[in-house]
């Protein structure tokens, strides 16, 4: 025999499902009773077909997957209430972009599933689950729905229990339903279904019954493997009796596997940020060291372990024949990659690195000694600039503002731009200097 938990009924979302009825029974003697109940998912229709298996799918950006939760295994107790929840961040897989309800416009009642009318339509709300009453709420006006965002307010079309499915658990007995696909926790993935009866409750008949659907889509970007799991925590996944207790044990262990492709590789970011310009000096006093830089850190969207140089393209604009060469390519393991050159970047050009096969994901880099302002032209405003960074108490970013290379940013580095200007020792006169050449544009390839 397993004795039950005695862990009171859930505050938040499912405490006041039993509020009608069931707070004075908390405090009854718990009993004893052999259990095994179970939720269960299936996918039971990807873009207007049945899977071959409805557990594991492949599918691309633009599907639509519905799947049905079912419970079964309660045995000899008396259910009076669930929850059931998708665990925290189980739509999302690391990739550019995560799987997400599929958010559809509910206008009319023929907008909520005409054909049972169950769905919970926030563009007005739905009287018991039952009819979508557009007269009481419009969400055209966020402000009157959840402030988050105004596509939420659709969300409800996607999450919902169809109390007319002749195997609903609570088929006939009144179920009071509360979904949540809206709040800061269905914002982290943990999707919520619930409903609650009055005693008496229900008990098993030894099959399998319907206790909610949620309908996926599989946007532009999404890639890689998801796998959709249940929350493991009875907070969010339980079942209650008629004392307002657990019915335990509950195995939430069941999952999905969704294959949607290979996760599309994009630039995110990048160590120099895109567009940046080194206004340091560019040598060492004497001439003799060069200082620009020579290497590249890239975060994408995708895994960065196996790439290699031959997986980037490097160009110079204003186009050379011979711009920096790759010579190694080292991942941290995750998404970003160091890359190093077999040279320092030249001057008064812009060094510009490309996902091969894709030119549109593309970062750029440039030197230009003293353009403090990132204007593309070293001239008397960056004197200006540095000295209203320096009031400002600015020292970042240190390739604008350390001009000499000391690691501190202060007034001799006002000095050592004047010096670059000017070209003061073995500098270069840059008062004039720019980017770019006498025909094409003074700004950055990549700029947005």
């Amino acid at each position: 025999m397993v004795k039950k938990g005695i862990t009171k009924m859930n505050k938040g979302f499912f405490g006041h499902l039993w509020l009608a009825g069931c707070v004075a029974a908390l405090l009854t003697t718990n009993a004893w009773a052999v259990v095994d109940a179970a939720f269960t998912m299936q996918i039971v229709d990807v873009s207007g077909s049945p899977p071959a298996n409805p557990k594991e799918i492949t599918v691309e950006a633009g599907d639509v997957f519905t799947v049905r939760f079912f419970l079964d295994g309660w045995d000899t107790e008396e259910l009076t209430g669930y929850i059931v929840s998708l665990a925290q961040g189980t739509l999302h897989n690391g990739g550019p972009a995560p799987l997400i309800l599929a958010y559809q416009d509910c206008v009319t009642n023929a907008d909520c599933f005409a054909s049972t009318q169950v769905s919970n339509c926030m563009d007005g709300i739905c009287t018991n689950g039952l009819t979508c009453n557009v007269a009481l709420q419009n969400c055209t006006d966020s402000s009157a729905c959840v402030a988050v965002d105004p596509d939420l307010c659709d969300c409800y079309a996607s999450l919902y229990v169809d109390e007319a499915r002749t195997n609903y658990v609570f088929k006939d007995r009144g179920a009071f339903v509360l979904n949540d696909c809206t709040s800061p926790t269905a914002q982290q993935d943990i999707l919520r279904m619930g409903a609650a009866i009055l005693a008496p409750g229900v008990t098993d008949t030894g099959a399998a019954k319907y206790v909610g659907t949620m309908i996926f889509e599989v946007p532009e970007g999404a890639g890689g493997d998801f796998t959709i799991a249940l929350h493991q925590d009875p907070v969010y996944t339980a079942l209650k009796d008629p004392d307002g207790f657990d019915i335990e044990p509950l195995d939430r262990s069941d999952y999905l596997t969704i294959h949607a492709g290979s996760i599309p590789c994009a630039m995110v970011s990048s160590d120099p940020p895109n567009c940046a310009i080194d206004a340091r000096q560019p040598t060492s006093l004497d001439g003799v060291t060069n200082f620009t830089w020579n290497s590249i850190e890239l975060t994408l969207t995708c895994p960065t372990s196996g790439l290699t140089a031959a997986n980037f393209n490097v160009s110079e604009t204003p186009a050379a024949l011979d711009p920096p060469v790759i010579i190694s390519a080292t991942s941290d393991g995750g998404n970003v990659i160091d890359l190093v050159f077999n040279r320092r970047i030249r001057l008064n050009k812009w060094t510009c690195v490309a996902i091969a096969g894709d030119a549109s994901e593309k970062v750029c880099v440039g030197a230009l000694p003293a353009d403090v302002d990132e204007s593309v032209t070293s001239d008397v405003d960056d004197i200006g600039a540095l000295i209203a960074s320096l009031n400002a108490g600015d020292t970042e970013p240190d390739y604008s503002l350390d001009i000499n290379r000391d690691g501190n940013v202060g007034p001799a580095d006002i000095l050592r731009v004047i010096d670059l200007l000017n070209g003061a020792g073995a500098f270069d006169p840059w008062l004039g200097e720019y980017i770019g050449d006498f025909t094409g544009p003074k700004q950055c390839p990549t700029a947005p």
